[in-house]
């Protein structure tokens, strides 16, 4: 009768133990998966915004070059258009000053 009980209470005992086991198991597979879809998830944003941010200042810094390199060019052209009208005028100049 004793034995009888002992093996009860071991059966229950070691019943409720594995049940403990499979629920917690349960708990961690579960909080394991929604831990690794948040990281998937945040790793998916952080990389489309990286992305995005790299394209907005690619964009960004090739109009500014574009600006800039447009601008010295107009620059350029007007300086040397100043150049070349003070240029002719002063060798108009000095021609009739020669005559």
């Amino acid at each position: 009768m004793s034995h009888h009980t002992n093996e009860r209470e071991f059966k229950m005992s070691h019943h409720s133990i594995e049940r403990e086991f499979k629920i917690s198991h349960h708990i961690n597979e579960r909080e394991f998966k929604r831990s690794h879809h948040t990281n998937e998830r945040e790793f998916k944003i952080s990389h489309h915004t990286s992305k995005r941010e790299f394209t907005i200042s690619h964009h960004t810094s090739e109009r500014e070059f574009k600006i800039s390199h447009h601008t010295s060019e107009r620059e350029f052209k007007l300086s040397h258009h100043t150049d070349e009208r003070e240029f002719k005028m002063s060798h108009h100049s000095n021609a009739r000053k020669l005559k």
